[in-house]
């Protein structure tokens, strides 16, 4: 699969998993906790991008360019 593709799958995800509503005790797009917002996660989204795509393009475990991607 192309990489591209992948990290845009993994984006649309997160990004509809967030914004699922009702969450009872959960973030949505909704409900937000004092120190973290709905906003936070979707930042988080575009964040990963890169990261996935890099995973994806090398054929990394995706859990190893995570971790190299919040040092």
């Amino acid at each position: 699969m192309m990489p591209d593709y992948i990290a845009q799958c993994a984006s649309l995800a997160m990004a509809l998993e967030v914004s699922a509503t009702p969450k009872p005790g959960n973030i949505d797009r909704e409900h937000n906790y004092p120190d973290t917002r709905y906003e936070h996660f979707l930042a988080s989204v575009v964040a990963a991008y890169p990261i996935i795509r890099e995973a994806a393009t090398q054929k990394k475990k995706l859990w190893r360019a995570i971790s190299k991607g919040c040092q």
